[in-house]
């Protein structure tokens, strides 16, 4: 599902594609905690579905890192123009970034 949640991040771009991938988003964290329940990962390593960040506190620390380290457009990371699309961007980043 990471591709999907990665493109449909791209695709945002008022407030209605923000409410879908927020619910994407959220549907990929619920199902990653009962992949977890049945099979968990090892604490060394991303979960069943790439999450690191499995706390509210991480995540959203990993998403305001993920946002001020991207402020500036580069090769790696072409900044959208449209800011919902970036939005999108930032809170699908807390799910991995470090």
């Amino acid at each position: 599902m990471e591709e999907d949640l990665f493109s449909l991040a791209e695709k945002v771009n008022d407030e209605e594609t923000l409410l879908v991938f927020l619910r994407i988003l959220m549907k990929d964290r619920e199902k990653e905690v009962e992949l977890e329940k049945k099979h968990p990962s090892s604490p060394y390593e991303a979960s069943s579905l790439g999450w690191q960040n499995t706390t509210i506190e991480d995540y959203l620390e990993s998403v305001i890192a993920w946002a001020e380290d991207s402020e500036e457009p580069n090769e790696s990371y072409p900044k959208p123009e449209n800011p919902w699309a970036r939005v999108a961007q930032i809170l699908h980043a807390g799910k991995t970034y470090e």
